[in-house]
């Protein structure tokens, strides 16, 4: 078991060493989470999770932004969290 006092690099470090490399990860963008991931898997393709995106963008922007590029980052914000293939990725810009 591990038992980390913070999220940082060396602590995601440790709890990922003993991992094998994955096909593709997943993350929140935690600083010290990308910074262990780059050190330690620095050929597996690193994922924004879409959720933590939106969410962040809410936090940023609230849901009722004034200006018109917030209301357009608000609006692709939302397109993101439909998004469930390749295809629609593509096509969504």
């Amino acid at each position: 078991m591990l038992w980390a006092a913070s999220e940082n690099s060396a602590a995601y470090a440790a709890l990922l060493a003993p991992i094998a490399p994955p096909d593709l990860v997943a993350t929140d963008g935690a600083g010290g989470a990308l910074k262990a991931l780059r050190s330690l898997w620095p050929d597996t393709p690193i994922q924004r999770c879409l959720i933590h995106v939106h969410r962040d963008t809410v936090r940023d922007l609230t849901l009722h932004p004034k200006t018109t590029p917030g209301k357009a980052l608000l609006r692709h914000s939302r397109k993101l969290l439909s998004i469930s293939t390749t295809e629609q990725a593509t096509r969504c810009w």
